[in-house]
């Protein structure tokens, strides 16, 4: 009974999967930034390949639950794209903590910079991608 239940799995799935490929990608996971209550966050992506590159920015809701929003952000050889991190959903976003996801289509390493700040001064942390096995379709 098992093997059949197996077997009629995989016919089943089987359009599915076919039509999702596995790539290797990069990517930078940042577990916290936070906007509002004084506070505020940018996120700077540096592109130090040869070559302009495509990045996803996937901004999470602290309990990781529900996501804020995803932007795509073009960036030239050897530069870097800064802005505020509510900045790259488009529009303002108030009092929260959230976490980051920042994706290339491409598997060409790159880096990140978060910077969080208030009244009292700010401080920052560098970040380099690593290898991720993603699904594209």
């Amino acid at each position: 009974m098992k093997k059949i239940c197996l077997i009629v799995l995989v016919v089943l799935l089987l359009p599915v999967t076919s039509s999702f490929a596995a790539t290797a990608t990069q990517r930078i996971f940042i577990p916290y930034a936070v906007v509002g209550d004084g506070y505020w966050s940018g996120l700077v992506i540096h592109n130090t390949s040869n070559s302009a590159m495509t990045f996803i920015v996937c901004v999470y809701t602290n309990t990781g639950e529900g996501h804020y929003g995803t932007a795509v952000v073009d960036v030239q050889p050897h530069a870097m794209e800064a802005r505020p991190v509510e900045n790259f959903l488009g529009s303002h976003v108030l009092s929260v903590q959230m976490s980051l996801q920042i994706l290339t289509i491409t598997n060409t390493p790159f880096q990140a910079t978060l910077v969080i700040g208030s009244e009292n001064g700010f401080g920052f942390q560098n970040y380099k991608s690593e290898d991720y096995l993603g699904l594209v379709y």
